[in-house]
């Protein structure tokens, strides 16, 4: 165990003993929502996002947010902007967010909906301004934000990702009302009305925070630059990947759209290995990235390249096979990169062979004469114990991929 995982669980057993002071005294304020938004991080860290204690942690905030009442908040208007109404809108989208984020990567409904919340975006302001003693250089830069409350001068604040995210995040939970609904009606209304409105909600943005080209990673750009941007594209990528899934479930897409979001996303993670030297302050937040961005975009990738490589002449979906394979190899490094000591080890330890052992089918594919005969043993290994014992062919190894969810984690429980 590492110092960095050493110096987590301590912190965690820190914040836990001041909750349990709380709770004897029955006290809850802004700043136990806070404490019990940092021990949620910690949890995140410590045991990974497919643990159940990160999920009833999670519950545990929302309760306490809740009950504070922050979900019914009354934006106080321009006039009266001030630290405290700040503040609070910040905790409730930082919960909101984070309650997406989980119910996308677990399979679980949300505990949050805007249905039943009013809380507004925070101003796009700075944590100088909102702590300066001035009133009135606070009411100044209030005045100087465009009329959806984004600063006007291309600066990235905390608040500004906070803001943009919680965009995201609108749109992701209209995906999960779709993705996780019981209902039999047709889906693809309801799709299609989920993209147009994603559209006009990504034109929000300011054009400081999307950057389409193909080279975000300019060397003249701040590694801070590059991170946000990173984020922010896998978000509206993922969002995308999510919609495309479900359309191809439900035989309204042929599948194309689905590969080259898919495609897109893990070209954009990969990007984060090969600028990891830039990015060494954002690597806390690597595994999560890596677990709930390029796995799911990984998995699709390579269920269509076994199919094509089984049946050459059949696939009518275009895949690039050279770039696939190249992307695949450097995730595959990625997943590597994983230390023993992060919540996450052991799934990635999991997709790692996995994704290994489609490149081997792949780049070696089995003659027929072969797959009549015994299948050596495919085994895929966690931290210490073997977690599951694969013997079987190409086709059969294509069926059992393909009857994971790649949308969701965590994916093989």
């Amino acid at each position: 165990m590492n110092n960095r995982m050493k110096f987590a669980i301590c912190m965690k057993q820190c914040s836990e003993a001041c909750m349990v002071l709380c709770d004897h005294t029955d006290t809850i304020n802004d700043i136990v929502l806070c404490l019990l938004s940092r021990l949620l991080t910690l949890q995140s860290i410590i045991d990974g996002d497919t643990s159940y204690l990160l999920w009833r942690r999670h519950g545990e905030l929302v309760a306490a947010l809740t009950a504070l009442g922050i979900h019914r908040e009354v934006d106080p208007g321009a006039a009266s902007v001030s630290l405290f109404s700040e503040l609070r809108k910040r905790l409730f989208i930082a919960v909101y967010i984070n309650d997406k984020a989980i119910s996308s990567f677990s399979g679980r409904p949300p505990l949050l909906s805007r249905r039943y919340t009013t809380c507004q975006l925070p101003l796009d302001l700075s944590d100088q301004c909102l702590m300066a003693e001035d009133v009135e250089e606070m009411r100044r830069e209030v005045s100087q934000l465009d009329e959806h409350g984004w600063n006007v001068h291309g600066e990235i604040h905390p608040a500004t990702c906070s803001r943009a995210f919680m965009l995201f995040s609108q749109v992701r939970e209209d995906i999960l009302e779709i993705s996780l609904s019981t209902s039999t009606e047709p889906l693809d209304a309801r799709i299609d009305a989920v993209k147009q409105r994603a559209k006009l909600m990504y034109k929000q943005l300011p054009p400081s925070l999307i950057d389409n080209t193909d080279n975000i990673a300019c060397p003249t750009k701040s590694d801070k630059w590059l991170y946000v941007h990173i984020n922010n594209r896998l978000k509206i990528l993922q969002n995308d990947f999510l919609l495309e899934q479900i359309s191809t479930r439900e035989r309204h897409s042929s599948g194309q759209q689905l590969l080259d979001t898919a495609r897109q996303i893990l070209a954009t993670v990969v990007i984060l290995w090969v600028q990891r030297d830039r990015l060494v302050d954002y690597q806390i937040n690597f595994t999560w990235l890596i677990t709930s961005y390029g796995v799911p975009s990984s998995g699709v990738l390579c269920i269509e390249m076994l199919k094509q490589t089984k049946h050459t002449h059949n696939s009518q979906l275009h895949l690039p096979r050279s770039e696939t394979i190249q992307n695949l190899s450097m995730f595959i490094g990625f997943l590597a990169w994983v230390r023993p000591a992060d919540g996450n080890y052991v799934i990635c330890g999991r997709m790692r062979k996995i994704f290994q052992h489609v490149l081997d089918r792949v780049l070696e594919p089995e003659r027929e004469d072969e797959q009549n005969t015994t299948q050596p043993v495919f085994e895929v290994s966690g931290a210490q114990d073997s977690f599951m014992n694969l013997s079987m062919g190409d086709t059969e190894f294509v069926d059992w991929l393909d009857t994971i969810d790649w949308g969701k984690g965590p994916w093989m429980d």
